[in-house]
Parts: structure tokens; C-alpha cells; sequence
């Protein structure tokens, strides 16, 4: 007769194999390895952890090499690493809650400091190709709302260059294709501005495909679907503006449609915004409807 400790085991294997996500990290069975990803594991989120082990396995691949390094040197590759983390956190949930606030002297800053920061290695890891991309993103974005758009294109394009491509690792999937979309966002918001339509179009359809892309590897994320219904509308304004109405009015259904699937995978603490964003694509969807 098996335990209740055999039969948890059992069904948490079994759980696993069907939902268990497949990480590139968890292909390394050595005990040193092992420890070393689940101790990073506990410090930061699981999708950061990938990149960050790869390096510190680069610098010190088996536990003898870790022995022989100096303690200094030891606490400085830690330091190194948390100060990446912390990049990573300031570019992506810390600028998050600050635009809806207005704070473009705090956006300008993070900006230029990350790029301080990044300028002394050469972006070839992924994890710093992606801080550097939404660095720029950052510092192009300021200068749009500050309306310095002859200036704002420069950086925006070389976040764009550094993001081509699919997502390297399935960890980076999610901040990959929104870092994507971001930046060629503001590159057809520039153009818009400037009233450009064809390039604003060219950038928004580059906007929707990373954003379709993201969906159509994870239907389930609200933030993928949240993308995509946001490049549905604003090619559907830029459809609106040019007078076609059966073009705006797919996109903005299409959009509609979106955030409503987006709002089923959402917490309740998240849809207060997700309302608001989806009473503004039925508004655009009204506008179009009564003409």
C-alpha cells in the first residue's frame, strides 16, 4: 500500500507533465546547477532567472570554479547581477506606474541613466539587448510627449534594431514582444504626429504583428491580448481618419473583442483600468457607427 507521501509525489509528477512550463534552465540536472537556479529563483521572477544563470555559469561554470574565485570577486558578479535586476525593474514595472501619473522628468531619467549604466558592455546577451531597447524606448518616448519629434525617431529605431526577431527564449516572450510593440508604436506615433499616415501605418502593422505574434503563443495572457486590441485601435483611428469606416470598424470590434477576453484572465484588482480602456474602443466603435 503506497503512503500519502508516495501519492502526493505521484500526482504533483503528474500535475507536471501537463503543466509544467518548459524552461531552457531546467534542462540542467547537475546539483550544482540546480542549486544555484532555485536559489536565483527565490530572489527574482522565474522569467529573468534563465538569462541571469547563464551568465553566472559563464563565469563560473562548476562548483570548483566558484571555490577558487575570490570572495570580492564573487560579490561583485552578485552585485552586478542585482544591479540588472534592478534595470530590468526600473525600465519595466517602475515606468509602468509612472506614466499614467505624468512624470516625464522621472521617464527621462531612468532613461538616461539605464543607458549610463549599459553603455560600458556591449549589449550581447539577450537580457541587455532587451534593457537597452527599452531604455531607448524610454528616452523616445519622453521626447514625443515633449513633442521633440525630429529627435524622438533616433533612439525609438535603434530600440527596434536591437529587439528584430522572434523572442530568443520562451522566458523573454512576454517583455520581448512588448518591448517590440512599444517601440513601434512610438514610431507610428511619431509619424502620425508629423501626418505621415503611410509610415504611422507601416509602424502600427509592424505594432499588431509582434502583438498577434505574442497572442498566438500565449492566447492566454491578458497583457498579449491587451497589446494586440491596442494596435487594433489605433490602426482603427488612422482608418477613421482616412475615411474608411468598414476598415475602422473591424478593427475597433476586433478590439472590443479583446479587451473583453482580456478581462476573463484578469484579477479583479486589474479591471477597473481594463473597463475604462474598454468603454474607450466601444466609444471609437460608436463614432464610427453613427456615421
Amino acid at each position: 500500500m503506497s503512503t500519502t507521501a508516495e501519492r502526493v509525489g505521484r500526482a504533483l509528477i503528474s500535475w507536471y507533465r501537463h503543466n509544467g512550463r518548459t524552461l531552457r534552465i531546467r534542462e540542467r540536472t547537475d546539483p550544482y546547477s540546480v542549486l544555484v537556479v532555485e536559489v536565483m529563483a527565490q530572489q527574482t521572477q522565474i522569467s529573468r532567472v534563465e538569462a541571469l544563470a547563464e551568465r553566472f555559469f559563464a563565469r563560473f561554470p562548476t562548483l570548483a570554479d566558484l571555490a577558487r574565485a575570490e570572495a570580492a570577486e564573487v560579490r561583485a558578479e552578485q552585485r552586478r547581477l542585482q544591479s540588472d535586476e534592478l534595470l530590468s525593474y526600473m525600465l519595466g514595472d517602475f515606468s509602468d506606474k509612472l506614466r499614467p501619473i505624468g512624470k516625464l522628468e522621472l521617464l527621462d531619467s531612468i532613461g538616461g541613466r539605464a543607458l549610463e549604466h549599459l553603455a560600458a558592455q556591449a549589449p550581447t546577451q539577450p537580457v541587455e539587448r532587451l534593457n537597452r531597447a527599452k531604455a531607448l524606448t524610454v528616452i523616445g518616448e519622453v521626447r514625443v510627449n515633449r513633442r521633440e519629434l525630429a529627435s524622438a525617431l533616433e533612439p525609438l529605431k535603434a530600440a527596434r534594431t536591437l529587439l528584430v526577431g522572434d523572442p530568443p527564449t520562451a522566458d523573454l516572450l512576454g517583455a520581448w514582444r512588448k518591448s517590440q510593440g512599444a517601440a513601434a508604436f512610438w514610431v507610428g506615433q511619431v509619424h502620425q504626429l508629423q501626418r505621415d499616415r503611410p509610415a504611422a501605418r507601416a509602424a502600427w502593422e509592424d505594432y499588431r504583428a509582434v502583438s498577434r505574434a505574442w497572442v498566438n503563443a500565449a492566447p492566454q495572457d491578458h497583457e498579449a491580448l491587451l497589446e494586440l486590441s491596442y494596435a487594433q485601435t489605433n490602426l482603427g483611428t488612422l482608418a477613421l481618419d482616412a475615411g474608411d469606416l468598414i476598415e475602422a470598424a473591424e478593427a475597433f470590434e476586433e478590439s472590443v473583442s479583446l479587451k473583453r477576453r482580456s478581462m476573463e484572465q484578469m484579477s479583479d484588482d486589474k479591471r477597473d483600468r481594463a473597463l475604462s480602456d474598454l468603454a474607450g474602443s466601444l466609444s471609437w466603435l460608436g463614432q464610427v457607427r453613427l456615421w
